[in-house]
This record gives C-alpha cells, structure tokens and sequence, in this order.
C-alpha cells in the first residue's frame, strides 16, 4: 500500500505540475498576444492618422515621380516633413520605420536615410505580400540584419498604388513589454536555423550561436539578455545545463511547432522554461519565444509531495496538510486565472474563446459590448449560429462547416480578415469587424481556438466618407486646391487644372502664391489673412496669372483647417473663374449708365418740351375761351368751338409724345372713368370733316346698336388711338373713303370688348411691311417719308397705348387697294346713363368771388393776359407781378385773398417765394395766404415740390375756367362756396361721402394717370396735420388749430375727400369759439374720417382688392 500510495501521491504531483505549466504557458501566451496588439493597434494608429494622409500620400508620389537629384530632394523633404513623427515612434519602441516603392525598392529608411533603392521583393515576405495583394500585412520576419514584428500597410491615393509603409519593433520592445505585463520572467528571442541564415548576410552569420537546448534553432549572442547580469546569465545557463537531460523532448516540440513547458529545480528552486512559438509572416513557425521563470507554486506541490512522502505514517495529518496546501495551489491557480481573466476584460478588442465542438467558453466584455450579448447568454451556442454572417454565392447562409472562421481553425491555420461582419444579437444590426481567430491546443491535442476582433465601424464609415470626398473633390466644377500650414500646395482637384492649366506635379509643394498676378498689392493680402487668421474664413475677388500668362479674375474662399490644438495645419481654397461674367456685367453697367444718360436726356427734352409747349398753348386756349364768353354768332361760335377742340388735340398729342417714354419706362397705368363713348367717337370723327373736304374724302362713321352711350374707361387714350389712325388713313387716302366703325365683340360680368376700326381706300401696305410699321421709326416705304411726312412713331405708339389697355392692334391691307387698322378695348359697363359726366355748370355762382382780391404771379405775357381777362370775368380784383420777388414785395404792403404764382420765373420762381412767403407767416404771425401753383409741368413729382414748398394746389396750363372758380371759391374762405361745394357732394344719406370719385378722376386724368404718389404723399401727410391739431388742442393754440385744419382742408378738397374736408372747414371756421370738449369730438370724427378716406383711396389705387366699394360718389 506504501507503494501505491507513493505513486499516487507521484501521479498527483505530475498533475498538478502539468496544471501549473498550462496555466503558466496561457497566461504568457495571452500576454504575449495582448503586446502584439497593443503594438499592432500603435502601429495602426500611425499608419492612419499620420501617414494615410493626403500630404504624406502626396509626398510619396512626387518622390516616386521624380528622378535624379529631384527625387533626392523629394525624399529629402518626406524625411524632414516626417522626422519628427519618427522620433516619436522611437520612443514608443518603434525604431524602425520605412518606405517601400510599389516595385519593392526601399524608398527611405528612417533609422538609414542614405540608404535606399535596393529590391526587397525577394528577402521581405512582407513587402511582397502588400505590394501583391494591396492589403496590411503583420507578424514576424527575419531580415538580413534585425529581426523584428513588422506591420506592414499599402500606400493607395486616389485608386493609385504609390508602395507601402513599414514600423518594426524588435525583440527587445516585445520583450520589455512583455516584462511590464509577466512579472519575474525573463524572455529570450531563438530563430530556427536554416530560415535565419538563408536571410542573414554572411557577415552577420558570426554573431548566431546554435541554441543550448536544440540544434534547429540559434540565437543571437550580441543582442541576447543585454539587461541581464552577469550572475544571472550563468544561473541560466546552469539551468539549461539541467535541461540536457531533455534536449530530445525539447528538440522535437519545437520541430513540431508547439508551445510546451518544462519545470527544473536548482539551488532549492524550481523554475519553469516555457518555450512559445512565433508565427511569422509566411505562417511558419520562425522562432520561439523561451521564458524562463521561477514557479513558487510548483515548488510547493513538490514540496507536498515530499512531506507527503515522508509522513505517509501519519496519513491523515499529511493528507489534511496536503489537501489544505493543494487549496492554496488552486487558490494561486485561480488567481492566475483570474489574473488572466483581467488582462481580457481590460482589453479593448472582443475575444471570445470556443472548444473543440465550437460552442463559446468564454466573452470579455468588450465582446458583450459589441455584440449586444451577455456572458451568460453566450455560453455554451456555436459562435457560427450566435452571429457570424456568412452567405454563398446564391446569398442563403451557409452552413457551420463551410464558415470560413471554422474552416481555417479547424485546419490549425489563423484567420485573419478585415471584410467580416458580425450580427449583433440584440437589435440584429450588423458590425464589420476585423478579426483573427487562432486554434491553440492542450498538450499537443486540439483543444478550440480563441478570436480577437474590433468594431470598425467608424474607420469604415472614415473611408466611405475619404471615398466620398475624394469623389466629389475631383468631380466638382469649381477649382479645389489643398495647402499645409505654410501655405505649400498639397493636392488639387481636375478642376484647377482644367481652369489654371497647371496640373498636380507641376504645383504640388510650390508655394500657392505663385500664381501672384500683380494686381493687388500688399495691403490687400494683409487683409485678406488678417481675415483669415481671425474668422477661419475670407471670400472675395482675386486677380491671378494662369499658366499661359493670361490674369483672369476669380471668386475665391479660403477656409482655415484646424486640428485637435487649434493649431491651422491646413488651408483649403475653393475658386472659380468669373473673368467673363465680369466682363458681361462691366458691358451691361456701361449700357445702363448709357441708357439711363439717354433716358434722363429724353425726359429733360420732353419736359422742357412739354413745358414751351404749354406755355403759348396756354394763351391760344385762354384767348379762344375769352371769346367764346363774349357774345358771338353761332357760324363764330362753331368755328372758334372747333378751334378750341383743335387745341385741345394738340395738347394730346403732345401728351401722346410723353406718353412714349412713360410707355417705355413701364410707369403708365390706364384710367377708368365715366364718359360718353358715342359722343367721343363723333367727336373725334368731327376733328377731320376739314381734311375730308379738301381731299374730297368720304369720311363716315358706323356705330353698331349694341355700343352703349356711355361708358368706364379711358377716353384719353382711346381717342389719341383713334385720332392717329385717322390722320394715317386720310395721310395716304387722295380719293375714295376714310370710314370709322364700333362695334361690340363680346361682354362678360364686368362690362364689354369694343372693337374699333378705321378703313381707308388709300395706297395700301405691302405684306412684308404689315408687321414692321409698329416698330419705332418705321415706315412702309422710304419714299412715304418724301411723299407724305412724318416720324414713324405714330402707329408704334399706339400699339404701346392699346396693349397697356388690354386690347391688340392688327392691320390688314393690299398695295393699291386699301387698309384697315383695328384695335379692341375693354370698358366697364355704367349701369345708369343719368350718371355720365356731363358739361361743366356753366350757371356757377360767379358772383361769389366778385370783389375777390387775387396777386398774380406770372411772367410770360401772354399767360398773363389771359389769367387776368379769366380772373376779371369771375368779378375778381386782379394785381399782376411778373416774379417772385415782386409778389413778395406786394404781399407784405398789401391785403389779397389769394395767390396765383407761376412755378418758373427770372429772379425769384413761385415755389421759392411761397418757401419765403411760410417762413414769414410763421415769424410775424402774419394771416395765412392761399398759393395756387400755376404750371405747364404736370407730372407728380412738380406737383409734389409745389406741395412741399408750401404751395395749397396747383392749376394745370391751360387751365379750364370752371376749375379756376372751383379753386378760387375753395381756398378763399368764401363761405357760401365753401358750403355749396360741400352741399354739392351730398348723397341721400344726409351727408358729404368719403371721397368724390369725379374730382379724384379729374386730377387723374390731369396727370395721366400719375395719381399714386399724390396719394401715397396726402396718406403720409395726414397724420401729420392731425397730430398738429392735437398740439394745437392741447397748449390751447387755436391759431394754429384753425391753420393745420386749414392745410388739411386743402389737401382733402384736392383729391375730393369731401367729408374729411368738410370736417375740417367747420373746425378752421369754429376753433375759436368751440369749447375744449367740442374740440376733442370734432378732432374725434376727423380722425374716423381721415381712416375711412384712407382706406378708400387705397382701394382706388387697388381696385381690384376686395371690398373696394368704399362710400364714394
């Protein structure tokens, strides 16, 4: 039984020492897998955020495309560029680091710089494999001088393979490394013999030794245990002395490839040497890694064993001591376990480990992290099942044994890819992750393999977006150009070459200012970084000299790129090229400044023109009404009546003239006001009995039954189309007729198309013609012009007058037989002919303004005759000045009950003297003196300066006698007028409306249509008198009171707000004697007024808006 007992007690120790050396070769293992990727994910990072960049990669390739001493100085310039970067990756145990040529030629080594160009294809298995396959490349590799782990990654820019990139770590990192990790060990680097000296260079064959414990492998004499004493390296070589004993074990396990340990005893110690092979970049077994530590724990299972052995008397002491000191093992054991547990939690990769059977073991906890799975969950289900995603070719999953992951472990080969996605089991989304899976085994028997990944999901997404960028970046239209932090060129995109001429090798590492033009000078670039440095951002035009010599004008950005520190390390300018566009747009700013010159010397020469005009027509007019008020025989009366309406007509047509550039300029609007359609037609038609009769020319008219007698539009400018045709027609009509028709050609809800037509028998127009006689300056035939006269402006305007109107204007005619010139128009409908305009009252109280004293203001002779002879026919007394000063001298040494200046005139014109004649009333507190204006200039900008110097209202020359009674009447305080005006505006309700459309219409038609800024002033300028008239009210100023309601009076009256207007009459006359109370209620309904006016007027300059039927006459 003792002898059972002992070889129990044998068996037991062997067991447990078998245990210990497991544990300790997995613990070392898992160690020296975690340095790999601690200096994999190091060398990653490198590669990836300081060399895969688009300046690095753009060195290379101006270092693979140059020659001679130009490449030197490119290679030059990489090492300088990168040379810090490379003392840092020294310092972190990375001292070689070097760039490879896609041919397998070095292209810089960082530890040799001089060294370079000589082939590595055939003695770097690395090198090849990345230049070949164009994918990373990692392990371990023997070289002709160092060895070392290599993590090797290929150079693309742009789909354009420039090489690769090289950072190597030697032995000794791996083995400081892994000291910091395994406390207490020692490690020692042995290659196997026959790969090491086929790569050394002979002489470097003398420094290797054969290894102590197997023939197969060597080691390096000079570089091995540098940090290790002298005692020490002969402690382990003693150790090795004892390990002879097992050479041939040793010598065929690491024949065979396999990890194993070995446990010896020296001095009362027993130390394990732990031997762990090295894959290299071929998938070969190149070296071992031997450890060599002392291993307490086996020292004390052997120690229980001896006890156990020596006390086997006492079986039950020595059991319980053995049992409590086995506790204690499995307790170290277990903390080795747990050691090892902790280095996996804390790694920042997923590791997951599988049996045999492929069902998971283990899940750290990055694994649950990126898997959605928890430990727990995991346990015990095939990986495959859980969530590999793998399809065939057809797209349905593939089975476990065809998983390229179990096939290759199952084989006892690594697998290693970075195309793989995982499901992650709680949402079932999918993560691509780049993995290795390794098959490890337990004492030479499979026993599962153990997978590493990591999510790159953001490096993923990294390259989509490098991907996109660089897409977009060489297809964009606009130039592109990429500097560094000294403003050196970097990259450029197709499209700066397409517009500069220079291409990428021509510019890249050339300062960007060398397309300078000379155009700017420094202060320019001073401000253009001062904004740059400031803001990150300039944008602006910039001059440059393109490669052809040629300066082009650019839109240029410049954006300052800035990293982590917010220090700049790059600058990115975006151009285009706008040489042409500034050149359209400087033509067209020259041909605007022209054509507005033109168009400001057209208006000055058709309002001088108008304005001479005006003046002696003026006293035509004015004479012919003297006459007509005398008493005459009706033959006279008739002929002086057609004279008048001759006159008239010429004012038209001179009006016709200013009409073509208010036409051309677009600020014509069309009227619509009440008049007698049939009775304008005939009218119009009577202007040319004269002509008929002397060409002996049958002139007719046909009106058609359905055309009303009255109607809504714009008579105006109907009759100067009209008036036009028929002075065309009897132009070239010698004999037959000249025939005006009307008829209506359609009507819908709001009134009637008319159509109107003018036939002649005349010389007709030939085809080829028809349509260019409407363009300005155009006649049909060039003798027309020699024949008959004229301008040609005549049918190009009224074509312009027609479709301003809404209407068409065609011709259709034959040479020699005749024309007939048509247009239609659109006019409202009058639902009752009782409310068409009729003539003025002829029987107005004129004996009202009888004894009127009135100081007229006019210079021109005749204009001044005739205002007196109307003036005194209205029983007024008249005082006539012939300038400003002069009626500013009578008005401060006489009495007048009104003013009448003449806006142009020597010395002193009237504006200026009402300008004067203001600031004397205010001064003095002299009565306030009515001013009318009296002007041949009618457009709305000389009335709004009448206006604005004081002036009450204004009187068109020629004036009509019927509005001189009305002004005179309304601005002379005369009582009855004032009250018949208002009493004549009464509607049933009882009281005077909001507005009087007939007086507005009038002054409309007085200024062609020009009415919305006359009432865009009066809506700004209420406001304003009635807040006077609250001052007024409120410091008791009844003065003042009475002239604001005054002023107010005036402006309402003149475009016919005859409610307000009568409001404010009963305050000008009542301020005095109405009590505070009374004041505030009249001011009260004067500013409901002044609303409700405001609002219809308005609605008459939109008539189209809704609810546009304010309370008007």
């Amino acid at each position: 039984m003792g002898i059972v007992g002992v070889l129990v007690i044998n068996r037991f120790i062997e067991y447990e020492v078998r245990n210990q050396i497991t544990a300790k070769l997995d613990q070392t293992s898992v160690a020296y897998q975690s340095v790999l990727r601690g200096l994999r994910q190091v060398a990653t990072t490198l590669f990836e955020e300081k060399i895969n960049t688009p300046e690095v990669l753009s060195r290379v390739a101006a270092v693979n495309d140059a020659v001679g001493d130009e490449r030197n100085r490119a290679r030059e310039q990489l090492y300088t560029d990168l040379y810090p970067i490379y003392q840092r990756s020294k310092a972190r145990g990375f001292p070689l680091v070097q760039f490879h040529g896609p041919q397998g030629l070095s292209l810089l080594r960082f530890n040799e710089p001089l060294k370079y160009d000589d082939s590595l294809f055939e003695i770097r298995e690395s090198v090849r494999l990345v230049n070949t396959n164009m994918k990373a490349v990692e392990g371990f590799e023997i070289g002709r001088l160092v060895h070392g782990f290599r993590f090797v990654f290929p150079l693309v820019r742009q789909g354009e393979h420039l090489g690769s990139f090289e950072s190597s770590v030697p032995f000794r990192t791996v083995e400081q490394r892994l000291n910091d990790l395994v406390q207490g060990e020692r490690f020692e680097l042995v290659l196997n013999s026959d790969r090491a000296f086929a790569m050394l260079l002979q002489s470097e064959r003398s420094r290797y030794q054969p290894f102590r414990l197997s023939d197969e492998f060597v080691t390096d004499v000079f570089d091995a245990m540098p940090s290790s004493s002298v005692a020490a390296a002969t402690f382990h070589a003693r150790l090795e002395t004892l390990l002879d004993r097992d050479r041939g074990a040793i010598d065929a396990g690491m024949t065979a490839g396999r990890a194993f340990g070995i446990t010896k005893k020296l001095e009362g110690k027993r130390f394990a040497v732990l031997f762990l092979p090295v894959i290299s970049v071929a998938r070969e077994v190149d070296a071992y890694i031997v450890a060599y530590s002392r291993v307490p724990e086996i020292e004390t299972i052997y120690r229980d064993g001896r006890w156990i052995q020596l006390s086997f008397g006492a079986l039950m002491l020595s059991l319980t001591a053995g049992f409590y000191r086995r506790q204690r093992s499995r307790q170290a054991i277990e903390r080795e376990r747990k050691k090892l547990q902790a280095i996996t939690q804390r790694m920042g990769e997923g590791l997951f480990v599988q049996n045999s059977e492929g069902r998971i073991t283990f899940l750290n906890e990055a694994a649950e992290r990126v898997l959605g799975v928890t430990a727990q969950q995991a346990l015990g289900q095939r990986a495959h099942e859980l969530f590999h995603v793998h399809v065939d070719g057809q797209g349905l999953p593939v089975l476990g044994e065809l998983c390229p992951i179990v096939g290759a472990t199952d084989q006892g080969r690594i697998f290693e890819s970075e195309d793989e996605h995982f499901q992650r089991v709680s949402d079932q989304t999918l993560v691509p992750v780049q993995i290795t899976s390794a098959p490890f085994s337990v004492e030479g028997e499979a026993a599962g393999s153990v997978t590493i990944f990591r999510d790159i999901t953001r490096r993923k997404q990294e390259e989509a977006q490098r991907t996109l960028a660089s897409v977009v970046f060489n297809n964009t239209i606009v130039g592109v150009v990429v500097t560094d932090a000294q403003e050196r060129v970097l990259s450029l995109n197709q499209a700066f070459t397409s517009i500069t001429g220079y291409t990428l090798n021509e510019c890249v590492g050339r300062h960007i200012r060398f397309m300078k033009s000379g155009v700017h000078d420094e202060a320019f670039y001073t401000r253009m970084w001062t904004s740059i440095t400031t803001d990150g951002y300039w944008q602006g035009e910039v001059w440059n000299r393109l490669k052809d010599g040629q300066v082009h004008v650019f839109l240029q950005s410049i954006s300052a790129v800035r990293n982590e520190d917010g220090e700049v390390s790059h600058y990115v300018g975006v151009f285009s090229d706008i040489t042409e566009r500034k050149q359209h747009e400087e033509a067209l700013k020259k041909a605007r400044c022209e054509a507005l010159a033109s168009a400001q010397a057209k208006s000055e020469f058709l309002a001088n023109m108008s304005h001479e005009i005006r003046t002696p027509m003026n006293g035509v007019l004015g004479m012919i009404d003297l006459v007509l008020g005398s008493e005459l025989s009706a033959e006279q009366r008739d002929f002086l009546s057609v004279a008048r309406k001759s006159s008239r007509s010429l004012l038209t047509l001179l009006n016709s003239i200013l009409d073509l550039a208010k036409y051309e300029s677009g600020k014509f609007s069309p009227e619509c006001i009440n008049f007698a359609l049939r009775e304008m037609l005939d009218e119009t038609l009577k202007l040319f009995t004269a002509q008929a009769q002397n060409k002996a020319v049958e002139l007719s008219l046909a009106v058609d039954d359905a055309v009303p007698e009255h109607a809504c539009g714009d008579p105006a400018r109907i009759r100067q189309v009209l008036i036009n045709l028929l002075d065309n027609a009897f132009k070239f009509t010698d004999a037959g007729q000249v025939m005006l028709t009307a008829r209506v050609s359609g009507q819908d809800d709001r009134g009637f198309q008319l159509s109107l037509s003018v036939c002649d028998t005349g010389v007709g127009i030939a085809p080829d013609m028809q349509e260019r006689i409407f363009d300005l300056f155009t006649q049909a035939d060039g003798s027309i012009t020699r024949r008959y006269g004229g301008t040609g402006l005549g049918l190009a305007l009224c074509r312009e007058i027609v479709t301003s109107l809404g209407g068409s204007l065609t011709v259709e005619s034959e040479p020699n037989v005749g024309s007939t010139f048509s247009f239609t128009v659109h006019l409202e409908s009058v639902l009752d002919d009782a409310d068409a305009p009729g003539a003025p009252g002829a029987g107005a109280a004129t004996n009202t303004l009888a004894g009127l004293r009135v100081l007229l203001a006019e210079d021109n002779e005749v204009n001044r005759q005739v205002a007196i002879a109307n003036l005194e026919r209205l029983g007024c007394e008249v005082v006539a000045v012939v300038n400003g000063e002069e009626a500013l001298e009578r008005i401060c040494r006489e009495h007048f009950d009104i003013a009448l200046m003449d806006c142009q005139m020597p010395r002193m014109d009237g504006r200026t003297a009402t300008r004067k004649l203001r600031t004397l009333e205010r001064e003095t507190g002299q009565d306030y003196l009515p001013v009318i204006a009296m002007t041949a200039f009618v457009n709305a900008d000389d009335i709004q300066r009448c206006f604005d110097a004081g002036m009450d209202a204004y009187l068109g020359k020629p004036f009509e006698l019927d509005l001189l009674r009305a002004l005179l009447a309304e601005y002379t305080r005369c009582e009855s007028v004032d009250e018949a005006m208002v009493s004549s505006n009464a509607v049933e309700t009882g009281g005077p409306p909001t507005l009087c459309r007939h007086t507005l219409d009038k002054l409309s038609e007085l200024l062609d249509g020009e009415i919305g800024e006359i009432i865009d002033a009066f809506i700004v300028q209420v406001p304003e008198l009635l807040a006077k008239i609250d001052e007024g009210i409120t410091a008791d100023d009844r003065k003042s009171v009475s002239r604001a309601a005054h002023s107010l009076k005036g402006s309402t009256s003149n475009l016919g707000g005859s409610h307000l207007a009568a409001l404010a009459l009963e305050l000008e006359k009542q301020a005095a004697q109405m009590n505070p109370d009374q004041l505030k209620a009249q001011r009260l309904a004067m500013g409901q007024a002044a609303d409700e006016l405001i609002k219809v007027l308005s609605d008459y300059l939109s008539p189209e808006s809704p609810g546009a039927t304010g309370r008007s006459d």
